[in-house]
């Protein structure tokens, strides 16, 4: 059957089929293999350039749907959409089908071996001979950790080894960012003697892990020199003693099953096989790329890539190279040597499936594991996309990341209004520590809804690119209805459940459920404006069991604070770490309970005095007794609550018990008490992702 559209006879082609079985050059008009020319196309790929034939040929008429049967589909290289590409396209899971896109290759031909003592399995990787390396190990689909010294999968905060010096740095005054690139180590703890440049170094302080290859070690003296420089000084956050770490890939800590080592002189993978695996049956895997997908339209000529969708399919195995100077900013390249990490959540490292110049595109129910560096991202130009329901786990860095231009780069290249919900966000930071649940860097608009974050190292969710006040593009971010825990887990500091940074007129932090983060020393807060937070909105929040403080403002202005339950901060509720001569927000009908800390914590430059900010009609309560409002950093000012009222705060607020609360269900049902005050329920029943049939 033929339309006639513009003089031009065109096709009603729906659906086109793809299979492990097919071929390339088939028209995909059917899924029957046995067609022959007319059966399935064989890849992604095949039915990106059949999609182009038909668009180029005015043969399609409508939207088409492009079906994959069930089966493994390898990608060797990733799969580029242009601006030609776009077209009402669905790359979709046929009914009942399971469809996996792979990154990897398998490993055969095992063979019995001995390393340090113990039986393991080796196989040859010829990949390596031609100067390949790999950073990542794949078994049924789950991701395996590379040998290292100490072990870090025991129960709890693994045990750290610590710097002895470093050359050059005052350990007590060494300014932020005063980076290296050589250390010393005890001895006894670098445990490595064969293949010494194939070991990495991973220092872990602030807010970043540092990846820090050898490149020569002294064993006299200790001295290790790599071949990266660290971002920031290697101090152990803002202590007075050295930074922790540990060594990875290093061939005398293969001890234990489940880890590997590559062998890169010999060309030889090591593995330790875990209970019950065997030879025959093992599904093992090297990753060949870095990304799967990459969507790249032309933002400076008004060319986008729109309207495709890729709907019930999952993703995995790519690898986790480390970051090069071509990954970053001109202005974050201060020698002549690779930076060890990124400035702040790891944002250095692109997305498997990374987005440019897109629009009206969308990822949707769709499975993202065992990969290296951020699972999505939305780049340069990209508005009105949607990534809805997807699940995001045993990733290398963070989950999605969203980063247009600047306010002083150019208008067309700007990225906003972007759907991310209703996504299952978990296991990551698995390579690169420091990777977010969710970052917006420069971007505005956005609604970042009902996702479920948990199990990370660092932050949950990250809107804001610009340090102070500043002109920026972040604004009028939704960030409401998500549950966000289990971070930070002792490895990295300063950290938030929702952290943000800079101007952000219309955001707002709503309906979160956010709780367990535990920060490894100073930092772990629940909800956190940063440098220069101002004009956010943060209210019906559900808060606790936070290391540091349920809610910590730095230094910002004339944010709203209203209507939340904070309860258990390690240290006190709420903190001001910087006062200045506006008001930094005001505070109002919140219900705060402690464990028998105060309800605020004086920071390193606030007294909070009167003008700080304004606090009133809040309800307080002490599980453990008195109720005291205030207590400086050195614990030498303890103020009760008439001393508190008498420096001009909390006027009308009132000490008591607060009503029903579950916190782990994020519900609060006010008492008479609470009413009085004018504060309302929370009921957080529906938090985190919904039902297909309720999203948005």
């Amino acid at each position: 059957m033929f339309l006639i559209f513009q003089g031009l006879p065109m096709m009603c082609i729906e659906n086109l089929f793809v299979s492990t079985e097919g071929n390339d050059q088939s028209s995909g008009n059917s899924p029957d293999v046995a067609d022959g020319s007319g059966g399935p196309l064989k890849s992604l790929a095949g039915a990106r350039d059949r999609v182009r034939r038909l668009k180029n040929e005015a043969k399609l008429s409508g939207p088409v749907t492009v079906r994959f049967a069930d089966g493994v589909y390898p990608i060797t290289e990733p799969v580029v959409f242009g601006p030609e590409d776009t077209y009402p396209v669905t790359y979709a899971a046929a009914d009942g089908a399971r469809v996996i896109f792979d990154g990897g290759r398998p490993v055969t031909g095992w063979r019995d071996a001995t390393l340090n003592g113990g039986a393991v399995w080796a196989a040859s990787v010829p990949d390596v001979l031609a100067g390949k390396n790999f950073f990542s190990f794949f078994v049924d689909g789950a991701r395996r950790p590379r040998a290292c010294w100490p072990k870090l999968n025991g129960p709890g905060v693994p045990q750290w080894l610590w710097l002895k010096d470093v050359p050059d740095i005052d350990v007590k005054s060494a300014p932020l960012f005063q980076g290296s690139d050589r250390f010393v180590v005890q001895p006894e703890d670098f445990i490595a003697k064969q293949n010494q440049t194939d070991v990495e170094v991973v220092v872990l302080h602030y807010w970043v892990d540092e990846r820090m290859p050898v490149d020569s070690y002294d064993p006299e003296t200790g001295l290790l020199v790599s071949r990266t420089q660290s971002r920031f000084s290697l101090r152990d956050d803002f202590e007075s003693r050295f930074s922790r770490y540990y060594l990875e890939n290093v061939k005398e800590a293969l001890t234990e099953p489940g880890e590997w080592y590559l062998d890169r002189p010999s060309a030889t993978l090591f593995y330790k096989p875990l209970p019950g695996e065997t030879k025959e049956s093992l599904r093992a895997s090297l990753p060949l790329v870095n990304q799967l997908i990459k969507i790249t339209g032309d933002a400076d000529n008004d060319r986008p890539v729109q309207f495709l969708r890729f709907q019930g399919l999952s993703f995995r195995h790519t690898d986790a190279q480390r970051i090069t100077n071509s990954h970053l900013p001109r202005h974050m390249i201060t020698g002549t040597k690779p930076l060890a990490a990124a400035a702040q959540s790891a944002v250095a490292y692109p997305g498997v499936i990374e987005l440019v110049a897109a629009k009206h595109c969308a990822i949707e129910d769709c499975d993202l594991s065992a990969v290296g560096w951020y699972a999505f991202e939305l780049g340069d130009g990209c508005v009105a996309n949607r990534f809805v329901g997807n699940h995001l786990h045993d990733i290398g860095a963070g989950g999605v990341k969203i980063a247009g231009a600047a306010a002083d780069g150019p208008r067309h290249r700007r990225t906003g209004m972007n759907v991310i919900s209703d996504n299952v966000i978990e296991s990551i930071g698995r390579v690169f520590h420091a990777g977010a649940g969710i970052i917006v860097q420069e971007s505005y608009g956005n609604s970042i809804i009902h996702n479920h974050i948990r199990d990370a190292y660092y932050t949950g969710i990250s809107v804001g690119w610009t340090w102070g006040y500043g002109e920026n593009v972040c604004r009028d971010n939704r960030i409401e209805f998500n549950h966000i825990h289990q971070l930070g887990q002792g490895w990295l500091s300063d950290m938030g459940g929702v952290y943000t940074l800079g101007v952000q007129p219309g955001t707002t932090i709503r309906h979160n459920l956010i709780h367990d983060i535990h920060a490894h020393g100073y930092g772990g807060w629940g909800i956190y404006p940063d440098e220069g937070s101002s004009h956010i909105v943060i209210e019906q929040n559900v808060v606790f069991d936070c290391k540091t403080n349920c809610f910590n403002q730095h230094y910002g202005r004339e944010n709203i604070v209203r209507n939340n339950l904070f309860a258990t901060g390690g240290t006190a509720i709420g903190s001001l770490g910087r006062a200045e001569k506006w008001l930094g927000f005001t505070f109002e009908r919140n219900v705060c309970v402690s464990d028998g800390q105060p309800i605020w914590l004086g920071d390193y430059a606030s007294k909070l005095n009167t003008g700080d900010f304004y606090s009133d009609h809040n309800l307080y309560f002490n599980r453990s007794g008195e109720v005291f409002h205030f207590r400086d950093k050195a614990k030498t000012t303890r103020l009760s609550q008439e001393q508190w009222q008498q420096s001009g705060h909390d006027r009308h607020s009132r000490v008591g018990e607060p009503g029903v609360m579950n916190l782990e269900q994020g519900i609060y049902e006010p008492n008479a008490l609470a009413e009085e005050l004018g504060i309302i329920a929370i009921n957080l029943s529906e938090v985190g992702p919904r039902g297909r049939d309720r999203r948005e």
